[in-house]
């Protein structure tokens, strides 16, 4: 009997299951928010996207990318956002069904602040008339 309980539980993850991004279309995007010091700093990715400050940009789920961040008088830096795969799955009357794969970008929020460039040029003083 515990076999034939076994098999039902195990018919009935098989069938719920759904896997994300089997509809890999252009509507098939999450929202990674972007923080970046100083506020005017240019922010763009290798995806081809940008903005201007801090930002909220629409990327597709399963891709990963590049975040660039540069300001004049600032050193740029960059953050490379992956994606993270995980397995819902929720228990339902002491069944467990499987919910399907979720996917998130990492790290979401991303967080930039940018240091001074030490190599700027630092602009010299003139010198007083007759203090050759």
């Amino acid at each position: 009997m515990k076999v034939i309980a076994i098999g039902a539980v195990l018919s009935l993850v098989g069938c719920a299951s759904v896997e994300l991004g089997a509809n890999k279309d252009s509507k098939d995007v999450k929202d990674v928010a972007i923080n970046v010091e100083p506020a005017e700093a240019t922010v763009t990715t290798d995806l081809g996207m940008s903005c201007g400050g801090s930002c909220v940009l629409k990327v597709p789920r399963l891709k990963s990318f590049t975040v660039t961040a540069s300001a004049p008088g600032y050193e740029s830096q960059s953050v490379a956002v992956g994606t993270l795969f995980s397995q819902g799955v929720v228990i339902d009357g002491g069944v467990a069904k499987e919910i399907g794969t979720t996917s998130e970008h990492k790290p979401n929020p991303v967080n930039i602040v940018l240091v001074p460039d030490n190599r700027a040029v630092v602009p010299t003083r003139p010198k007083a008339p007759g203090s050759d």
